[in-house]
């Protein structure tokens, strides 16, 4: 808790991320599945180290980044890791496979929106 003019605030720590696809592959829309491969980064102040203690949430089965590289079905690569003026930078690249509800309701005229749908895994609000 910060005190600033009278009133308390929560100091929050921010991390930076982004992603970026390489492959969109075997999809199946029987088992409303597909495989993704793609780099993801994060980006924060050092001393929250925790940051990329992270669940990815929609893969078939379960799959953790964490300080180590990955957990789990799927492969989870270390790219990078480094810390430079006090803010540390780790980027991986995952293969997984992936699930997602396709709709085909409005066959021919549909479209279908795959994600990537992670949250940190002890971190966050329900």
């Amino acid at each position: 808790m910060v005190l600033i003019h009278d009133r308390y605030m929560v100091k929050t720590p921010v991390v930076y991320t982004g992603i970026e696809i390489n492959e969109f592959s075997n999809i199946n829309f029987t088992k409303n599945t597909y495989t993704m491969d793609f780099y993801l980064w994060f980006r924060f102040k050092k001393e929250f180290q925790e940051a990329v203690d992270i669940a990815f949430l929609n893969t078939s089965s379960p799959l953790f980044i964490n300080s180590e590289g990955g957990k789990g079905k799927g492969i989870v690569t270390v790219l990078l890791d480094k810390i430079e003026n006090n803010v540390a930078i780790k980027a991986y690249q995952v293969n997984a496979e992936f699930k997602n509800d396709f709709n085909f309701r409005s066959f021919p005229f549909d479209t279908h929106k795959p994600g990537i749908k992670f949250r940190h895994r002890t971190l966050y609000k329900r």
